[in-house]
């Protein structure tokens, strides 16, 4: 085995990829921050609350780091125990949360003081199982018998299940105390993962609700779910900031490894908000296959065009004073030749490429041959373009 397969071999598991994971979250957050791209409202899948949560100013880079190091540590741990009662995996299973249920608790009956629940509820049609690997397993094959779509995933640990219990005290005295990060140029919110509601920066600096997002399920659609409702309110600003408390949004980026969370948001904002589907964009900071530089620029341009205020200086890689672009207005000036011309076209052909009136229903068009002086229009009456035709007919009589 090479140096190269040695790493894609263990980057995934938990010691490396939960650190490394939020290591290149928070990077991404700081570069969006010297682009002037700030967030209104954070929301995390998972371990991604702990990059949201500095996203807001709650916490800092460096407790940032302590929460995923400890986490991947322990998380680590329980992967190589030997004990096999929590050998465990997860699996993403194309039903809702309501419907996946029935399924779960039939193979527990089967499988009497096993584990096995619902971890993540990604979306309206989306869920993670979590679990012994055996009941996993057992749930894939009954899954995929009826048509359901069932793939395990690649994770040696039950994330968001009762095996993450006994880890949990442990986790809990690593973290000790945290401190809070700096507080961003905007404020912003942050919708819990765990709740489904707006969080508190007081709430995100006490350890027990880390311990809490490793422990329970991941309301995801429900955040996500609050941002569609809350997009459709109009906060008013007021004194007591009682705004402060709606998530009202109109365009989403997300930040991660790849864009896994598009499909899950789309299904989500169809259910919960079906007029906010074309109201609010999707972008992602990173894609997986494509560079980095690419993904990166296209997201921080697209928010440009959307109408952010975006610092295209900085997107373009002047980051120092020194390093300004400048504009040369010394440079002599370009001889354009407008002596020949290129394109001959005929007044007729003119017209008709370029309408000097809009289409009239009474009117119609005018012909290709206007003339100002003696303006004659071409219209062709019909029924299926003018329905209301039907109720003005006239009777000859001769």
């Amino acid at each position: 085995m090479t140096d190269g397969d040695k790493t894609q071999a263990t980057i995934n598991e938990p010691r490396f990829a939960q650190t490394l994971c939020t290591i290149l979250q928070v990077a991404v957050v700081e570069l969006l921050r010297s682009f002037h791209i700030y967030p209104e409202t954070a929301v995390g899948h998972s371990s991604g609350e702990i990059a949201a949560a500095y996203a807001i100013g709650a916490i800092s880079r460096q407790s940032a780091w302590k929460l995923a190091y400890f986490r991947g540590f322990f998380s680590s741990q329980l992967a190589e125990s030997t004990d096999t009662s929590v050998s465990g995996t997860m699996m993403a299973v194309g039903l809702s949360e309501s419907a996946a249920c029935p399924y779960i608790n039939e193979t527990l009956r089967s499988f009497p003081g096993g584990v096995l629940t619902v971890a993540c509820v990604n979306s309206p049609k989306n869920v993670t199982l979590s679990g012994d690997k055996v009941l996993i397993e057992a749930q894939r094959v009954t899954l995929e018998q009826e048509g359901i779509f069932a793939r395990v995933l690649k994770v040696p640990v039950a994330y968001h299940s009762p095996h993450m219990l006994r880890i949990a005290s442990s986790y809990l005295e690593s973290i000790g105390k945290l401190e809070p990060g700096e507080t961003p140029r905007r404020f912003a919110n942050m919708i819990s993962s765990v709740t489904g509601e707006i969080i508190t920066k007081g709430e995100l600096l006490k350890a027990e609700y880390w311990v809490r997002n490793m422990v329970s399920p991941v309301r995801f659609s429900d955040a996500v779910g609050r941002i569609c409702r809350d997009s459709a309110k109009k906060a008013k600003k007021k004194l007591n900031l009682g705004h402060r408390n709606f998530a009202s949004v109109s365009d989403l980026l997300e930040i991660g490894p790849h864009s896994a969370l598009q499909g899950p948001i789309r299904e989500t904002i169809e259910v919960v908000s079906p007029s906010a589907k074309n109201a609010l964009s999707y972008t992602a900071a990173l894609i997986r296959g494509r560079a980095a530089t690419d993904t990166v620029l296209e997201a921080a341009g697209k928010l440009y065009c959307l109408g952010f205020d975006v610092s295209l200086q900085t997107v373009n890689g002047s980051l120092s004073a020194s390093d300004r672009v400048m504009t040369l207005p010394e440079l002599p000036e370009y001889p354009f030749d407008q002596t020949h011309s290129y394109w001959e076209e005929s007044r007729i052909s003119r017209n008709i490429r370029i309408q000097s009136q809009p289409y009239n229903e009474f009117l119609g068009l005018p012909v290709s041959d206007w003339n100002p002086l003696e303006p004659r229009w071409r219209n062709t009456l019909k029924v299926g373009s003018m329905p209301w035709m039907e109720d003005h007919k006239v009777r000859w009589i001769l």
